[in-house]
């Protein structure tokens, strides 16, 4: 018998896209189209009128756990493990609340209206807020002044610097910068000066700080030193009388 072959015929599809069909598939559905078109445009708009601005400032501080004099023999590894050690140490003091205090002392922050809403502006720059911001300055505000008029002025100063402690923190971030010796911080505000003037504030503090530190160490190292002088000079003294009594006991004084 002779053989048959079958072929199936394959029909071909088109890839392209009908621009007509597109077209008329979004006329058929355009109440649902205008629907998502009016949700993001409403979701945008409550979000660009209800977040307040925020400028961050940024800043880099080199830290390094070497000394000027190189010793002799020291490992890679070791060396590494040291400057990791190091630089975890002053993250942690860079987000120390002691810190922090020092900033807010030196710049006057607990009478700034970014910390303390009950403080007038009287830097004469407009700081702009958003929708949402300003109306939570309406919600109760007599209720949260009647409580603070119960306490005396300790208490409400104590509670105006731990609200801004807490407000400092929440602006302020510190990144270790990976495989380096560097640290960047940054702190966010509605005014771009303010954020420059704190970052900057925060670093020259951070060296005082160390300053600080050090200068304590020397004078706690100068007292005990003072001590031990002290304490030899009385061991001398008494070291010395009993000389004269044994010398006067066997006569040769």
């Amino acid at each position: 018998m002779p053989s048959t072959e079958v072929r199936e015929v394959i029909p071909e599809f088109k890839d392209e896209i009908d621009l007509r069909d597109l077209l008329d598939t979004l006329i058929r559905r355009k109440s649902a189209v205008l629907a998502c078109l009016l949700v993001c445009f409403s979701v945008v708009a409550l979000y660009t009128f209800t977040v307040t601005p925020q400028f961050k400032a940024k800043g880099v501080l080199k830290v390094s756990a070497q000394s000027d004099n190189l010793t002799k023999f020291e490992s890679i590894e070791s060396t590494a493990l040291k400057t990791m050690e190091f630089q975890q140490t002053q993250v942690k003091l860079l987000q120390s609340e002691q810190l922090a205090s020092r900033v807010i002392a030196r710049m006057d922050l607990t009478n700034n209206p970014l910390f303390n809403r009950d403080a007038k502006d009287t830097s004469g720059e407009a700081q702009a807020q958003g929708l949402f911001d300003t109306l939570k300055t309406f919600i109760r505000p007599e209720e949260a002044k009647d409580t603070m008029s119960l306490l005396n002025e300790e208490a409400q100063t104590q509670i105006i610097v731990d609200q801004s402690l807490a407000r400092f923190q929440k602006l302020f971030t510190v990144s270790p910068v990976r495989n380096s010796e560097l640290i960047e911080v940054s702190f966010s505000a509605v005014s771009p000066a303010l954020a420059a003037e704190i970052t900057n504030t925060l670093m020259d503090e951070f060296i005082n700080m160390h300053m600080d530190s050090k200068l304590k160490s020397s004078s706690d190292a100068g007292k005990f030193l003072e001590k031990q002088i002290e304490a030899a000079k009385i061991k001398l003294e008494k070291s010395e009388l009993e000389l004269q009594a044994f010398a006067k006991k066997i006569g040769i004084v």
